[in-house]
């Protein structure tokens, strides 16, 4: 019986270790780094271009404008800006199976009119864009 007592001891023992090991690795909290910190992105602005005509738009520096253009369309758009710098557009279509619609990405803090047009039916669309930090 001595035996069974020194076994179920021991056992207990390699236990609470364990479990003890766990509890203190679980109790550490890592500090956040600063880049993590740094990262904060903003979820996407989104631009209706049937609506867009006129209107401002603000996109933060860690955003971007996805250009809600009709279905079909996506290829069709270009992009000019009166202030080169602030924000560079990203071409629409498709790869395979998958879509792609165009979007404005931020490049630096200002102000630019964008005038988008429409390649195929000739439509085109003005509107402001603001890229703030």
């Amino acid at each position: 019986m001595n035996k069974n007592f020194v076994r179920v001891g021991a056992v207990a023992a390699i236990a609470f270790a364990a479990v003890g090991g766990l509890t203190a690795c679980s109790n550490a909290t890592p500090a956040p780094s600063e880049s993590s910190e740094e990262m904060n992105v903003v979820s996407p602005i989104q631009i209706p271009v049937a609506e867009a005509n006129g209107n401002t738009y603000d996109i933060p520096m860690n955003s971007m404008g996805y250009l809600n253009v009709p279905e079909g369309t996506e290829a069709d758009w270009t992009a000019e800006f009166a202030t080169a710098g602030v924000v560079e557009f990203t071409e629409g279509g498709t790869d395979g199976s998958a879509t792609f619609v165009p979007g404005l990405t931020p490049v630096a803090e200002g102000t630019t009119d964008v005038t988008l047009t429409n390649s195929v039916s000739g439509e085109t669309v003005t509107f402001t864009v603001n890229v703030t930090m």
